[in-house]
């Protein structure tokens, strides 16, 4: 060995192993191996001796071989017997590192490991698959991965595209939402169809672009659509043949909707007949001044139970309301002109006949088609829902009419929630609501000057929960206004849970409904816009709203049993002292209900 040499030698491979890590670790790879190969060999020639298997696994766990120290381990622990604590520790330290390096999902059952998958929001699932190789191949075997597919394509990438490629690929693939404008959803569109996907079940589109001119190009449904039970469309612009190439091809679909900003083409007469059609669910809902001419196609969707529809033209309602029944028997939610009022009763059952019915109608039922509807379902009827046309003195004699004609219907049995707006509360109505006893919920908006046997009709109502009345008065129903509280707090059975009010009714009601007990809520509005105005600054009813918040909360404090919870004002005037004293009893009551009071 000669120094002057080896020296200088040495110290430059020290210095080009820290400048290249490769170099580095090679260096240490052949040092860890001689040492292992040493340890196994001392092993070989003194098994019964603690030193080989601490030294072979120090240089495993140096190598990230924590699984194989510990197995090394156990099997020197059983041949030594002395060193124990030393083989005990070191035991530890390698079944730590095992357990904090080892990937769990090795360890998890394939079962308990789907369904964790399963749990993850799409996003989360798809950043599973970039952990590591084995990761991607167990989560992209498993079905709820695929099972619902959400694709943000506003900002159309190689990503997306290969991340949807990828997704179309697999077998398990249920459902997909496609989110972006009208461009890259009919690039998507074709990906799909040149994969042939034929799992996919469900589809929802959202087009960010409602300024876009280009319609959405439905021709991929050809190849995708045979299996597609639920498609979604919001926001996109069809051509004139969207909805007749849509249940033309898709032949297992149970559900369609359409929401849209834009205007859409005029939808063409069906070209040829369309096939069984198994539809059962229609939403569609495009712009106002879209005319989309849907109800041509209902003649061929025999089974449809559930119709909601946002246009409504008297030319329209009256060509459609007396062949429904013919067109579609088994019918069940007819919403038409409004928003649907409960979008989350998607359920129908096996009876024949509807069961909710929503109307805006713009002509105030002239003709009586409406009222017509209403007696043929009397039997299965639940829900009624009617908005007539503004207030005025024409439309007031056709709601009288309305009324008249609502009275001489059969006697809706199964009717649980009524809500009428622009209707007045007239003798006919009264009588109508008086013969359905099964009533729990009654909606009155714009009901004018209440008519005095109305109080009488409600109180026929044994399960009444729910009474709303805005926009009506009694100046000359106040006498059966205020026994209408009476009567319901007399009774040892009262369903009475919810009432709102408008300011022309408040002043008269609001001390009797103090009295009932089962009262939860209760709810003020103005409705002064409707309301006669005030002569000469007196009080409408012989006692203005102060006077009346006051006695009905003097009411509820001398009632122990009070389940009250709510008093609230929505745009009322009240005086600075009475709305002082409504804040220090809705506090008083909420410690009552607390049990601190």
């Amino acid at each position: 060995m000669n120094p002057y040499y080896d020296d200088p030698i040495k110290r430059a491979v020290e210095i080009l192993s820290v400048q290249d890590s490769s170099l580095y670790r090679d260096r240490d790879m052949t040092y860890w191996e001689g040492n292992l190969k040493d340890a196994m060999v001392f092993i070989g020639q003194a098994p019964n001796v603690a030193t080989g298997y601490l030294q072979a696994s120090e240089v495993l766990l140096q190598e990230s071989k924590a699984q194989v120290a510990v197995q090394v381990l156990e099997a020197g622990r059983r041949q030594v017997k002395q060193n124990q604590e030393e083989m005990e520790a070191m035991l530890r330290r390698a079944r730590q590192q095992r357990d904090r390096r080892t990937d769990f999902m090795s360890r998890v059952p394939y079962e308990v490991a789907n369904q964790v998958v399963a749990e993850l929001p799409f996003s989360d699932r798809m950043r599973c698959l970039t952990v590591s190789r084995r990761w991607r191949a167990l989560v992209a075997s498993f079905a709820s991965t695929w099972r619902d597919v959400e694709i943000d394509l506003v900002r159309m990438g190689e990503t997306q595209i290969e991340l949807l490629r990828y997704a179309a690929r697999q077998d398990h693939m249920r459902e997909l939402l496609l989110r972006g404008n009208t461009d890259s959803i009919n690039r998507a569109l074709g990906i799909l169809a040149n994969e042939h996907v034929q799992s996919l079940e469900m589809l929802s589109i959202i087009d960010s672009d409602v300024r876009s001119p280009k319609t959405l190009d439905l021709s991929a449904l050809t190849s995708i659509g045979s299996r597609l039970r639920v498609f979604e469309m919001k926001n996109c612009r069809l051509a004139h043949d969207a909805l007749y190439t849509i249940l033309r091809v898709c032949t297992s679909l149970k559900s369609l909707s359409y929401m849209s900003r834009c205007a859409s083409e005029p939808q063409s007469e069906p070209a040829s007949p369309l096939p069984d059609c198994p539809l059962e669910r229609l939403y569609w809902c495009p712009l106002k001044e879209s005319p989309t001419r849907f109800e041509i196609f209902l003649p061929w969707l025999p089974r449809l139970q559930r119709l909601v529809f946002s246009q409504l033209t008297s030319t329209k309602l009256n060509r459609v309301i007396p062949n429904l029944h013919i067109w579609c028997p088994h019918l069940q939610h007819f919403c038409w002109g409004l928003d649907d009022p409960d979008p989350a009763s998607g359920q129908t059952d096996a009876r024949q006949g509807m069961t909710q019915l929503s109307i805006a109608s713009p002509v105030s039922d002239q003709d009586g088609h409406i009222t017509t509807l209403i007696g043929r379902h009397a039997n299965t009827l639940e829900r009624l829902f009617y908005v007539a046309d503004g207030p005025g003195v024409t439309d007031l004699m056709a709601s009288v009419a309305m009324g008249r004609r609502l009275a001489a219907l059969p006697v809706c049995h199964q009717l649980r929630q009524l809500a009428l707006y622009n209707l007045q509360a007239s003798t006919g109505l009264s009588l109508f609501i008086e013969r359905c006893t099964g009533l729990e919920s009654v909606r009155l908006s714009h009901a004018g000057e209440v008519e005095p046997h109305f109080f009488d009709a409600l109180l026929e109502l044994p399960r009444l929960n729910t009474l709303q009345l805005v926009g009506g008065t009694a100046l000359a129903t106040a006498d059966s206004a205020d026994e209408f509280g009476v009567v319901m707090a007399a009774r040892e059975r009262c369903a009475l849970t919810f009432v709102q009010l408008g300011t022309g009714l408040a002043a008269v009601m609001l001390p009797s409904l103090g009295k009932i007990k089962s009262l939860k809520q209760v709810s003020v509005s103005d409705d002064a816009w409707y309301a006669p105005r005030l002569r000469d600054g007196q009080p409408r009813y012989g006692r203005s709203l102060d006077e009346a918040t006051l006695l009905f909360m003097d009411h509820v404090r001398g009632l122990p049993e009070s389940r009250l919870e709510s008093l609230s004002m929505h745009s009322v005037e009240l005086s600075s002292a009475v709305q002082r004293k409504t804040r220090d009893f809705m506090e008083w009551r909420r410690a009552c209900i607390d049990g601190t009071s």
